[in-house]
C-alpha cells in the first residue's frame, strides 16, 4: 500500500511538473505577443496620427484636379466649335469657288 501511495505521489509530481512546463511556456508565449501588440499600437497610432493631413492633401489635389480637368474639358469643347466652324469654311469654299 506505501508503494502505491508513493508512486501516485510521484506520479502527480511528474504531472504538476509538467503542466508547471506548460504553463510557464504559454506565459511566455503571451509576453511575446503582448510585446508584439504594445509595438504594433505605437506604430499604428504613428501613421494614424499623420493620415488626416494625408487625406486633406489628396482631397485638395483631387479638387484641383477636378477644376483643371473641367477647364481643359471647357477648352476642347471651344477647339471642336472652332475646327467644325473651319471645316465648314472649307466646304462651303470649295462649293462656291
Amino acid at each position: 500500500m506505501l508503494v502505491f501511495v508513493v508512486f501516485c505521489n510521484c506520479l502527480l509530481a511528474i504531472l504538476n511538473c509538467y503542466l508547471a512546463f506548460r504553463l510557464w511556456k504559454i506565459y511566455r508565449f503571451l509576453v511575446k505577443v503582448t510585446k508584439t501588440l504594445t509595438k504594433v499600437e505605437g506604430r499604428t497610432h504613428y501613421i494614424l496620427k499623420r493620415v488626416p493631413v494625408g487625406i486633406i492633401n489628396r482631397q485638395l489635389q483631387t479638387y484641383q484636379l477636378r477644376q483643371r480637368y473641367q477647364e481643359l474639358t471647357r477648352k476642347l469643347q471651344q477647339l471642336q466649335k472652332i475646327v467644325r466652324l473651319v471645316n465648314l469654311g472649307f466646304r462651303l469654299w470649295r462649293r462656291f469657288s
